[in-house]
């Protein structure tokens, strides 16, 4: 995360997409996401929508 990762975080309670996430699993992707400030304090993941192109 970068400093303004950080900073968006706890002043709009969201970043921007991170990407190459590291997963805690090893044999788990990299993923992209966002980081949200929950109401709680807590923190959590936002995945971007994934939109398929249509088989003509």
């Amino acid at each position: 995360m970068t400093e303004k990762h950080v900073k968006d975080l706890c002043t709009k309670k969201k970043t921007s997409v991170i990407k190459r996430m590291k997963p805690t699993a090893k044999e788990k992707k990299p993923f992209d996401a966002s980081l949200i400030l929950k109401d709680d304090g807590s923190i959590g993941f936002e995945f971007e929508k994934k939109t398929f192109a249509k088989s003509k």
